[in-house]
Formats: structure tokens, C-alpha cells, sequence
């Protein structure tokens, strides 16, 4: 009784704590979503990419560049990851500062005189105004934050690449093991041969790698193995049965 009890009481405080935490998390990504001027939808997206981008590179990474070893790939996706969320909250609030300006609610040092009562019924009157056109041009520089949300995600790519091979490079490539070819685009097959002598080889011949004869061989081998004591249990057989006649 006394478990069940204590069971009973952490269920509930554990729910309880999860319901003040979910609910603090969801008014604090209220409050930062009003001081952003993005769309729900373009903040979704930019965190897909600042997140799906790092993943993308390490597949790339193992599909195109089998030299990158496995301290070259932890390294990529961490500098993916690091540069992905760099560009999504610094473009986040970047923006929010410049295309969030709120007009002044105030009516003071109004020019409009709608504000004052008129007692006529109708005034009909005509007023010469000359209208002067201003040309407004909006200088924009380009910036880091400025990226679209759509190129987050190669971005990642571009940064996280370079990181691969230099950390590579510096533990001594991945030389410890050999990559079957199959397992590679074929792009990737005729791109490494141009690579220079000095990176280590990365691929071997198909016939080390060939599933299909090695378990061929295993099961002849097998089967070499029990034909001789099939061979004996049969003649014993016959032997007794001779016997018995």
C-alpha cells in the first residue's frame, strides 16, 4: 500500500511539473514569436533547415567523400548544426528590429482636422493643392542574416563540408578501412579518381566485398563437412538392416 501510494504521488507531481513546464514553454515561444516579424510557417522552415541541414551533410559526406573519417563527420554535424542555428535566431531577431517598427499611437501634432466639430450642414468648397512626387529609395545592404530559410539547409552543407576534411585530415583520414564501391555513387567513383596521390585509397575491388560467393563458399564448405559422416551413418544402417535379415 505504501508503494503504490508513493507511486501515486510521483505520477502526480510528475504530471504536474510537466504541465507547468509545457505551459511555460508555450507562452515564451509566444512571446518571442511576437517580437519576430516572421510567419509560423517561415519559422518552421528555418528551423527544418537549420537542424535537417547538418544531417544532409553527413550523408553527403559518406556518399561522396569516403576520405572523411568518423572524427571529420562529428565535426561537420556539430559546425552544421552551430551555423545552422546561427543564421535561423540571428535572422530571427535581425529582422524583427528593422521591419517591426510600430507606428506611434498617439494623435498629437496631427495635421488632420477631422477632429473638429462642424456645425455646418454642407460646405462645399474648392482648395488649389499641387502635389509633389518623392522619390523614396530604400537602400539595403546585404548581410549574413539576410540568407533565405529555403538555403539554410546548403548553407550547413558549405560550411560543414570543409570542416569534415580538415579535421580529417589532421587525424589521418579514414585509411583504417576500405569502402566497398557499391556503396558509393558512381559519380563519386569517377569524381575520387582525380583526387590527388597523397589522400589514402578508399575503395577495394567488388570481389572483396562479393556477399553472394563468400556464403557460397561457407555452404560447400558445409556441406563437405557432413557429406563423409552422412556417408557412415548410412552404411551403418545397411549394416543393421542386414543383420537383422
Amino acid at each position: 500500500m505504501l508503494v503504490t501510494h508513493i507511486l501515486s504521488l510521483s505520477l502526480f507531481y510528475s504530471s504536474w511539473c510537466a504541465g507547468i513546464l509545457f505551459g511555460t514553454l508555450t507562452v515564451s515561444l509566444a512571446f518571442i514569436f511576437t517580437l519576430s516579424s516572421s510567419h509560423i510557417l517561415q519559422i518552421s522552415f528555418s528551423l527544418f533547415g537549420a537542424i535537417g541541414g547538418p544531417i544532409l551533410t553527413v550523408f553527403t559526406a559518406g556518399i561522396f567523400f569516403p576520405c572523411i573519417n568518423a572524427e571529420g563527420g562529428l565535426c561537420a554535424l556539430i559546425s552544421g548544426v552551430i551555423c545552422g542555428l546561427w543564421i535561423c535566431i540571428g535572422n530571427t531577431f535581425i529582422t524583427s528590429r528593422t521591419d517591426n517598427d510600430r507606428l506611434p499611437l498617439t494623435i498629437e501634432n496631427c495635421s488632420s482636422k477631422i477632429l473638429q466639430n462642424i456645425s455646418s450642414s454642407i460646405v462645399t468648397a474648392t482648395t488649389n493643392t499641387s502635389i509633389t512626387t518623392v522619390n523614396i529609395i530604400k537602400t539595403t545592404t546585404w548581410s549574413f542574416y539576410s540568407l533565405s530559410y529555403l538555403y539554410y539547409a546548403t548553407a550547413c552543407l558549405i560550411v560543414g563540408i570543409p570542416v569534415g576534411f580538415i579535421i580529417s585530415a589532421i587525424t589521418g583520414f579514414n585509411s583504417r578501412s576500405q569502402v566497398n564501391p557499391r556503396l558509393l555513387a558512381w559519380q563519386a567513383r569517377s569524381f575520387y579518381r582525380h583526387f590527388p596521390n597523397w589522400l589514402p585509397p578508399q575503395t577495394a575491388n567488388d570481389q572483396e566485398f562479393n556477399p553472394i560467393s563468400s556464403t557460397y563458399i561457407e555452404k560447400t564448405e558445409i556441406l563437405d563437412m557432413k557429406l563423409p559422416r552422412l556417408q557412415v551413418i548410412n552404411n551403418n544402417n545397411n549394416k543393421n538392416s542386414i543383420n537383422r535379415k
